[in-house]
């Protein structure tokens, strides 16, 4: 499990290191060059990246919340044998 969290971090982390190693951030906001194919490659594998790590976190927000939920004891007030 933490492997798959490991591996889904440096696929966001490694096209985003080798964006700056390329000078991308430089090259086209600075310069006003256009970017390269490879660039939006990276780009694109990027953002697959970062809906794929919200999409995990949004499975693990509601199983957390769905175990909350189901531990839940109601209580009555009127009952009198309540505690």
């Amino acid at each position: 499990m933490v492997a798959s969290y490991i591996c889904a971090y440096l696929s966001f982390v490694k096209p985003c290191h080798i964006l700056v190693e390329r000078k991308f951030f430089d090259r086209v906001f600075v310069r006003g060059y256009p970017p390269r194919s490879g660039d939006s490659v990276l780009i694109v594998i990027a953002a697959i990246s970062m809906i794929m790590g919200g999409y995990i976190l949004t499975i693990f927000y509601d199983t957390i919340t769905g175990y909350f939920d189901r531990q839940r004891v109601f209580r009555f007030i009127d009952n009198p044998n309540a505690k």
